[in-house]
């Protein structure tokens, strides 16, 4: 277990491990998608745009991106779990803590965001028809978006993109308040991972009622007999 970054703001002077032993790592690696990114990366030469910006920590911050991509996460405490047993770009692929990746995320800083979209925007062929790039960091931006295009697409054929199976608008916007002209965003909707996500949802949450009763039972809390009885009637939802 790694402090958060609230500890550190209260004690920053405190030091803590920036990284575990590099013998602690599976038997076993997951390199399949690893390698696809990789050459993605290089393909687009993003490697050696992330070294000129980010510095010594270009490994690390591949790997956060390559991880947020594979497992569709972005908390930062579970990335030690994914580097244990997935092939890395950091140096020796090193697995770094929780704690190293919440205080390198926390000093990126804005001209750095703005020099990668600078750069990026740069290569790109702005004719094309489908054109991407915002910073995913304001999510409070990208919430808000996505809140207002809400409902009023979703159910449109017109909207409909059949060779991906989804739904899509385009939003004209500023990427932040002090931004010089509008940018269009993208938004999509896929109707199958809502269904993938309720399931995983009530899944989660027949763990957290199954889990409820077992902790009633062994408190002592009910009896057998109740027990069976709340399971036949239909046990409460864990968040009533």
């Amino acid at each position: 277990m790694f402090p958060n970054e609230k500890f550190l703001r209260f004690f920053p002077r405190e030091l803590l491990p920036a990284e575990k032993d590099e013998r602690i790592r599976s038997g076993c690696f997951h390199i399949g998608a690893f390698l696809v990114i990789r050459k993605i990366i290089s393909d687009y030469k993003l490697d050696e745009m992330i070294a000129r910006i980010v510095g010594q920590d270009a490994g690390l911050f591949l790997d956060l991106a390559a991880y947020s991509i594979i497992t569709e996460e972005n908390a930062g405490q579970y990335y030690p779990d994914y580097a244990y047993n997935h092939a890395l770009f950091t140096d020796d692929m090193k697995i770094y803590s929780d704690s190293k990746v919440s205080g390198f995320l926390r000093d990126v800083t804005v001209d750095q965001r703005i020099q990668f979209l600078n750069e990026w925007n740069a290569k790109r062929d702005h004719r094309e028809r489908i054109y991407i790039s915002y910073d995913s960091t304001n999510k409070s931006l990208v919430s808000g978006l996505v809140l207002e295009a809400q409902g009023s697409f979703e159910n449109d054929r017109r909207n409909s993109i059949r060779a991906f199976k989804v739904s899509g608008t385009t939003i004209k916007r500023k990427l932040y308040a002090s931004d010089k002209k509008e940018r269009y965003f993208h938004i999509y909707y896929d109707d199958g991972r809502k269904a993938s996500e309720r399931e995983k949802l009530a899944a989660k949450r027949k763990q957290l009622d199954d889990r409820k009763v077992l902790d009633a039972y062994q408190a002592g809390d009910k009896t057998a007999d109740e027990i069976i009885g709340f399971i036949q009637s239909g046990v409460p939802r864990a968040d009533e």
